[in-house]
């Protein structure tokens, strides 16, 4: 067993109607075979670094504990409670690779035409946090334009009668 001071453990149970609704229905996947939303808090009230590192480290043993009692391949997020640990999107070259590693967590299947649809919307990323939906690398064009790696895929590129060059190393 673990010995924790301050963490807490909260459970929401789910089922319901809400395991009625599709996974790929709405965003928010978590819905049928699911039996409760796992919440880790704490709560300190001493100041200073060291204080934040051990009541964080607390926690995440309680988080580590679970481990074999929870989803996983990969383990499920809820994205209301961002949590850092499972991933961090640094909006560099690697913002689509970096954003899967969360996105996934978060959005299970759902997460490909999530960024499909951010990509439409916001092409140039201007809406964006640590843990925001990324969009698909773009392709520098000979002809100074860029098409998105979804685009590209579509065709829309060969389409235009572009040549281009893939900036961003991506297993599509």
């Amino acid at each position: 067993m673990i010995e924790l001071v301050s963490p807490t453990l909260a459970f929401n149970p789910y089922g319901g109607k809400m395991a009625k609704i599709e996974a790929s229905a709405r965003p928010f996947p978590h819905r049928a075979g699911n039996l409760a939303k796992i919440q880790y808090a704490t709560n300190w009230a001493e100041d200073g670094v060291e204080a934040a590192d051990r009541y964080l480290n607390l926690t995440r043993q309680l988080f580590h504990y679970m481990t074999p009692f929870v989803s996983k391949n990969p383990r499920q997020a809820f994205l209301n409670y961002r949590d850092l640990d499972i991933g961090v999107n640094r909006n560099g070259k690697n913002s689509y690779i970096e954003g899967g590693v969360y996105g996934v967590k978060y959005f299970k299947g759902n997460y490909e035409r999530l960024v499909k649809v951010k990509t439409s919307v916001d092409p140039q990323n201007f809406f964006r946090n640590e843990q925001s939906i990324p969009v698909y690398p773009y392709i520098r064009q000979q002809n100074k334009t860029s098409v998105s790696v979804w685009d590209r895929i579509m065709g829309v590129d060969s389409m235009l009668g572009r040549s281009s060059e893939l900036c961003y190393n991506l297993k599509v």
